[in-house]
């Protein structure tokens, strides 16, 4: 049983009152709508009729009815002895049992349980194609799938043999564990066998969804004829191609088309269908015929009816080109900077930033430290120290500030501060200070830790307009800084290396070390030499220094109630930092503008790699919606909602999923786990979880809020605008992560074949799930073809269509899920 994620204790519960019942022979009292939230029953068992069962309910009754049948026969009960019974004592000194590693055998498992899902998709495509569509009319691909059929059980018949082998001499300690999987390649076979399965499955539904379709021909009375039988060949005119099909001995009107065709345009292949039925019902002696061109080597780009009539006025050109926005479609405005003035602040995890932000928030409130203290609302971020308290001789964490998911004190070697998030201050003559804060690095994290924090970061940067400061804040006690290099050099290869300029240095708890201003700026001087082969000149209004003993004073008042000799020390020293920054903001006035420095390499590939899953999604619901459109779906629309997060989040793919039925189509919806340097909430591997920046979910409008050619104009565009993107990241920045667009398309198509064996016979779906491994295929074809062609894909051409594509609807507001995620106001 697949157990839905949200509240498996009540299914839980009836199960047990099932099993009690089915034990004591007592009556069922259970919540039937509970158990018909299980998302999916598999039945194994040596009756037939049990394994026939499709839900727990149905089984339980079954099982009454075996036992309340006297004669039939009974299930054995098995009961496992040690091996040591069966052997004699002076023997058992002989007796070698190497148990296989579970990783191992899980991966083993794994992998046959693959090749035997094979016999069951054999038994379902049997019963389905027990009509003579397939032998006759779809012959040729009905005989390629009982060969592929054949083929793969063979492989998992000699598998068997092999592995059973293997096995056992690695039982014996004859073998190690580790050549089970060397011997049986099952990292290299896993891929390949998915994949073939995958396609195989792709097949079956395809040829099931034909005979459906030509059964339903047949009904209305129409012939099927396959075009590939009559020697069309490419470059055929309209005049050859009708002397091959027309039968000069009888009436005939033939209509022309292909799968892709009818599937693009429904509507007005059952307007033609209807009018030849029509025309029939005025001349019974006229013989309708459908003829396909989907196997002919003639590909067709419009509806062909012969002999011509009045209402072959239908043409359906599907556009082959890749489109390249104009430039006049995006303009870049630039916007005024001189109200809001944009201040970053990196640094170590720990070191004080989100402190340093309640320490300018009360500066600028209040003038003196006992008007804090008579504050309640004076920490505006939740902070947290550990400090010594005198009454009790022990450390203490102490937190305070509103609870806040985006600040985790539970993990010492991660930064506290999640995500990025911007705190926004009034300021005089109408300006406001904008502060963004950062998530910490550490030498502690890993390198999968630290690139996703900068990701997150860079990601945030690219929406500002200008930063007028780059706050790098140090603690006081700190002389390491390889790690500042390392990160400072990635945000200044992101921005541009100009913006050295812009990085104002602060020195954090400056009360907790005896170092002078001396020893800061040659700290300072040298991490600012690293970015420049020319000697840089570091003005001292740059070195500003706080502390925050005076929070901690504040903090600890919950435990006793004297007064901290250096709180007024602390808090006259943060005061100066803070007037000296605005000073410094104040009198270097002109902003570094992002979009001169970041029309680079790095830029456009964040921003790519950013887009992926909006594009792919945005795309994903247009077909959707295309589809309910053109066959006049009772449910006119499915609108997507993204919801930001507050937390890392992850989809992890090895869990089980939980699917919604939105109107005509069925919907994956993945439970979030919470994810850092690993998955908070399962033990799946890492290579299985996809870190996303916001979470999707569906309704259902009753009306159509775009047109179906601005829905086919967009996707269109976002199509080509992948295509261009996969080539840029592929073949100009030789970017070979994990971020790619086909491997986002695997994972929709494989969400949409899971909901076809969970829901058989969801026809949206099945459509849907055509549709994707189409794309991906035309994309494929379409980067091979730039390839080939060695089109140009130049910077400038990528951001146009950054630009472009950012004021279609469905990838507006899946963007600003992300930016709500970082946007907090103050």
């Amino acid at each position: 049983m697949q157990l839905p994620p949200d509240d498996p204790k009540t299914i839980d519960a009836n199960l047990n009152q099932i099993c009690e019942c089915l034990k004591n022979k007592n009556e069922l009292n259970t919540d039937k709508n509970a158990l018909n939230r299980i998302l999916s029953t598999h039945v194994y068992s040596n009756r037939s009729d049990l394994e026939k069962q499709k839900t727990v309910f149905h089984v339980y009754k079954e099982i009454l009815n075996i036992k309340n049948r006297h004669g039939t026969k009974q299930c054995c009960n098995y009961i496992l002895y040690p091996i040591n019974i069966f052997i004699s004592h002076q023997n058992q000194q002989n007796i070698i049992y190497t148990p296989i590693e579970p990783s191992i055998a899980r991966r083993v498992e794994e992998h046959w349980l693959r090749l035997l899902s094979i016999a069951k998709m054999q038994q379902t495509f049997q019963e389905n194609t027990k009509s003579d569509i397939p032998k006759t009319d779809l012959k040729e691909k009905f005989e390629d799938v009982c060969k592929k059929f054949s083929t793969l059980t063979k492989q998992y018949d000699e598998e068997k043999e092999k592995s059973r082998d293997l096995i056992s001499k690695i039982r014996q300690g004859k073998k190690p564990s580790e050549t089970l999987e060397s011997h049986l390649m099952i990292r290299e076979e896993e891929t390949k066998l998915k994949h073939t399965i995958d396609d195989l499955k792709h097949e079956l539904r395809t040829l099931e969804e034909k005979q459906n379709f030509i059964k339903d021909l047949k009904e209305k009375g129409f012939d099927y004829l396959d075009a590939a039988k009559f020697n069309i060949k490419q470059g055929d005119n309209d005049d050859m191609i009708q002397r091959k099909l027309v039968t000069k001995q009888r009436q005939q009107r033939l209509v022309c088309s292909n799968d892709n065709l009818n599937e693009t345009n429904w509507p007005e292949f059952q307007n033609i269908c209807t009018h030849m039925i029509n025309e029939r019902m005025t001349n019974p002696k006229l013989h309708i015929v459908y003829v396909d061109f989907t196997y002919c080597p003639l590909q067709l780009d419009m509806f062909k009816i012969f002999p011509s009539t009045n209402y072959n006025s239908i043409s359906s050109v599907r556009n082959s080109f890749i489109d390249t926005p104009k430039k006049g479609d995006s303009q870049i405005v630039m916007p005024c900077t001189k109200k809001m003035i944009n201040v970053v602040f990196v640094g170590k995890s720990g070191v004080g930033k989100s402190t340093l932000i309640n320490t300018i928030s009360n500066c600028l409130q209040y003038s003196e430290l006992s008007e804090v203290r008579s504050r309640s609302n004076a920490l505006r971020v939740l902070v947290s120290f550990t400090v010594r308290i005198e009454i009790d001789f022990e450390h203490h964490i102490i937190q305070r500030g509103d609870n806040d998911h985006n600040e985790d004190y539970n993990c010492s070697d991660q930064s506290r501060t999640q995500r990025c998030k911007s705190y926004t201050f009034n300021l005089k003559h109408g300006q406001r200070l904008h502060i963004i804060d950062t998530p910490g690095f550490s030498h502690l994290q890993d390198q999968a830790g630290r690139d996703i924090n900068m990701q997150h970061m860079l990601s945030y940067i690219s929406n500002l307009t200008h930063v007028n400061a780059i706050c790098v804040l140090i603690d006081s006690k700190d002389s390491e800084f390889t790690i500042y290099q390392t990160y400072l050099k990635q945000l200044l290869d992101f921005i541009g290396k100009e913006a050295h300029e812009k990085l104002v240095f602060c020195f954090t708890k400056s009360l907790s070390t005896s170092r002078d201003d001396n020893h800061r700026k040659t700290y300072a001087q040298s991490l600012l030499q690293t970015f420049s082969r020319d000697k840089i000149y570091l003005q001292p209004e740059r070195i500003i220094i706080f502390d925050s003993t005076f929070f901690v004073y504040f903090a600890s008042t919950f435990w006793c109630d004297h007064v901290e000799p250096k709180c007024e020390q602390s808090w006259s020293i943060s005061k100066r930092g803070v007037h000296q920054l605005l000073n410094y903001l104040h009198n270097n006035d002109s902003p570094y503008i992002l979009y001169q420095g970041m029309q680079r390499l790095e830029y456009a590939r964040q921003e790519i790699i950013r887009m992926i899953r909006p594009i792919t999604e945005a795309m994903r619901l247009m077909f959707r919606n295309i589809t309910l459109y053109q066959y006049g779906s009772s449910c006119n629309w499915i609108e997507l909602f993204p919801k930001p997060i507050q937390q890392p989040c992850a989809i992890c793919y090895s869990c089980p999923h939980h699917i919604q039925h939105h109107g005509s189509f069925w919907i994956v919806h993945h439970s979030l786990h919470g994810y850092r340097d690993k998955c908070e909430y399962c033990s799946c591997r890492s290579s299985q979880h996809l870190p996303v920046d916001y979470q999707l979910d569906y309704h259902l409008v009753d009306k159509m809020i775009h047109q179906q050619d601005q829905l086919i104009n967009w996707n269109r565009q976002l199509f080509s605008a992948s295509v261009y993107f996969a080539h840029f990241l592929i073949h100009i920045l030789h970017d070979s992560g994990d971020y790619s667009f086909l491997t986002s398309y695997d994972r929709m198509i494989a969400e949409e074949s899971y909901i076809c064996d969970a829901r058989h016979g969801s026809r949206f779906n099945v459509q849907l799930y055509k549709q994707l491994r189409k794309l991906k295929a035309d994309h494929q074809r379409g980067v091979d073809d730039m390839i080939r062609h060695r089109r140009h894909n130049d910077l400038e051409i990528v951001n146009t269509w950054i630009e472009y594509i950012k004021d279609i609807p469905m990838i507006k507001r899946q963007m600003n899920a992300i930016h709500g995620i970082q946007e907090t106001p103050v």
